[in-house]
Formats: C-alpha cells, sequence, structure tokens
C-alpha cells in the first residue's frame, strides 16, 4: 500500500501543492530511474525507455507560464517509466540513476542563479527564501518505511529540481519585464 505526501510552494504569487504518491515496490508517483534499460537489468524482450532522455526532452517542453504543473509531470513520468520492462535490480538502477540526474541539474541551476537580482525587494526576498530553502537541501519529506531509500532519495531530488526550475523562470520573467 503506498502513501501520500504533499509539499507546497510560495512561487511568484503563485501557490504550487504537490502530491505524491510513493507506493511499495516502485509504486506510482515520484521515484527516480536511469538512463537506459539495458544488460542484466532489462528482462528479456522488454521495451527499453530511455528515461533521462525522456526527461530532458519534456522538461524542454515546459512554459514558462505555470510550467511547474508540467515540470512536476515530468518527474513523475520519468520515475514511473524506471518501472516498465525492468526487473527489481532494473529498476533501482533506473531510479539511481534519474535521481543522480536529478542532483545533477539541481547543481547547474544553483549555479545559474546564484546572485541574481529580480529588481524588486518583494521578489527579492522571496526569491531569496527559497534559494536559502534549496542550497539548505530543499523539501526533505519522510518516506514511508517500506520505501526504498534510492527511491526516496530520488524523489526529493526531483520535487526540488522542480523549485529550481521554479527560481529560474522567476529570473527569466525578471528580465522580460526589465
Amino acid at each position: 500500500m503506498g502513501r501520500c505526501g504533499v509539499f507546497g510552494t510560495w512561487r511568484g504569487g503563485l501557490a504550487v501543492v504537490v502530491m505524491i504518491g510513493i507506493g511499495a515496490g516502485f509504486g506510482a508517483g515520484i521515484g527516480a530511474g536511469p538512463v537506459t534499460a539495458t544488460g542484466a537489468a532489462a528482462q528479456e524482450g522488454a521495451a527499453r525507455i530511455d528515461v533521462i532522455g525522456w526527461f530532458d526532452g519534456c522538461a524542454k517542453l515546459t512554459q514558462p507560464e505555470a510550467g511547474e504543473i508540467m515540470d512536476v509531470g515530468c518527474v513523475k513520468r520519468a520515475l514511473q517509466y524506471c518501472r516498465y520492462g525492468l526487473d527489481a535490480a532494473g529498476k533501482r538502477a533506473c531510479i539511481a540513476a534519474l535521481g543522480q540526474h536529478f542532483d545533477a541539474a539541481n547543481r547547474r541551476i544553483a549555479t545559474a542563479v546564484e546572485g541574481f537580482d529580480l529588481n524588486s525587494d518583494w521578489r527579492n526576498r522571496m526569491w531569496r527564501s527559497a534559494h536559502r530553502k534549496l542550497l539548505a537541501g530543499g523539501t526533505q519529506a519522510d518516506c514511508p518505511k517500506e520505501v526504498a531509500p534510492v527511491q526516496c532519495r530520488a524523489a526529493r531530488l526531483g520535487i526540488n529540481w522542480t523549485e529550481w526550475r521554479a527560481l529560474e523562470r522567476a529570473i527569466d520573467k525578471a528580465e522580460r519585464e526589465k
């Protein structure tokens, strides 16, 4: 039986609530997965999905306005794709690789947004508060005991990726408004 977590974030005047189901045995919801299911990790004849390639493509499709909703969908679907056509070891490997990908993306965004000024006192206060939270580790949801640590880590990193992307969008919006 899976459990759900609800996470809320304030983003530039938009309250975003993300509901994530974390199930036992890599159930539905936010989880993580690797690049392509190949080799011993892939079951014979199973369809192979380049999860990281799919995720990157999905992330490129998100729009500046209300993009958080699609970002959450990209993370959730990528985690779900790690379950398709893989044995248990393949699922764990996929989720671990996707978690590493989220982590690398988070670090890239953190570097890119460092020290940015949004040209507004209240926006700067909101942005800096969210930035500090993410630098301190971001959303740290508790996972059910039956959820593997690798899956929990990937889910947290995916959630944090959506928050980093929101900060990135705030900068883009401020640039457009200049």
